[in-house]
């Protein structure tokens, strides 16, 4: 959830439809199942979802992240030429009940910054602080790449949130789910090997 960029004009809304959509895509990419974008009237969003598989502190801190990444987005693809639609819901995006987030199934509370979920999840994990930065860069990474996989869907999905304040996203059955290395080291040795004699 966002609510510190520009004053509520239609730069703002397309970027939160990317935030929000960002968020929503990736989550279903990452645990299946359903995920709703919202934006309110504040000029602020909310994304949430009903997801199938369990959530783990690295699984959300990448999800949290891919909203700050698909932001990013924006430098390639502009809002829709429709006029923006009202928004998704009555009052302030926060209100809104839903279900449990991924963060808050992890003992955090809703409505806390994207950037403090990825810093808590590092908490959960026992993350040394010396090491801190390597957990944010392969965070920041994997929803990068997340992202970059689902560009399409994002933006496609961010429209129609631009355009009509709320939007539904569902994993499709045939879709293999994308799955996050436990930490950066296994990351790493997931990386191919270099050819030999290369």
């Amino acid at each position: 959830m966002r609510s510190d960029l520009l004053p509520n004009t239609s730069e703002r809304r397309w970027s939160m439809s990317l935030h929000e959509s960002g968020h929503a895509v990736v989550g279903v990419g990452l645990f299946g199942g359903t995920a709703t974008g919202v934006l309110g009237r504040n000029g602020g969003g909310l994304a949430h979802g009903k997801y199938r598989d369990p959530a783990t502190a690295v699984s959300v801190a990448i999800l949290v992240a891919a909203g700050r990444a698909a932001e990013n987005l924006s430098d390639d693809y502009g809002p829709p030429c429709a006029i923006p639609g009202p928004a998704g819901i009555v009052g302030d995006a926060p209100s809104l009940p839903c279900p449990a987030t991924p963060g808050e199934n992890l003992g955090m509370e809703r409505g806390v910054p994207d950037a403090q979920v990825v810093d808590r999840c590092a908490v959960n994990l026992d993350v040394p602080p010396e090491l801190l930065f390597l957990w944010r860069r392969f965070i920041r990474d994997s929803a990068r790449e997340l992202v970059a996989r689902h560009e399409l869907r994002i933006v496609s999905t961010a429209m129609q949130l631009y355009r009509f304040g709320r939007v539904n996203v569902t994993a499709p059955n045939t879709e293999p789910r994308d799955v996050p290395a436990a930490d950066p080291a296994a990351a790493a040795a997931q990386e191919p090997a270099e050819p030999a004699g290369v």
